[in-house]
């Protein structure tokens, strides 16, 4: 699953596709009402796409370690006005034997986005 996953994201066939594309449409009725009418549908749709699939695959990253990981969205470091992180970092909480890791392992980095008016 690792080679076809992870090497080749989301090609044509990738099973992962239909479910992206019901959230997609799911969560585009939701925030339709929340969005600027200044900014381009489209992109707009791409940037959710997009975070569906770096969800995607930070799920598959998760469930498939025997570690144990956990989301840090900075709360202990502020966020600067006009700032919104729009992806946690993740960081590894205990190793493959279960022992706690302290201070837990990044593993990857949170994506803060300045906020354009």
């Amino acid at each position: 699953m690792q080679s076809y996953y992870v090497r080749e994201p989301f090609t044509a066939s990738d099973s992962r596709n239909g479910g992206i594309e019901a959230a997609l449409t799911a969560l585009e009725n939701v925030l339709q009402p929340y969005a600027d009418s200044r900014m381009d549908f489209q992109q707009g749709r791409q940037n959710l796409e997009e975070i569906l699939k770096r969800s995607a695959l930070f799920a598959f990253t998760l469930f498939s370690q025997p570690s144990e990981f956990s989301f840090d969205w900075k709360v202990d470091q502020s966020v600067k006005p006009g700032e919104l992180c729009v992806f946690p970092a993740l960081v590894q909480v205990s190793d493959e034997a279960g022992q706690s890791l302290s201070p837990p392992r990044p593993f990857s980095e949170a994506v803060v986005r300045r906020l354009e008016i």
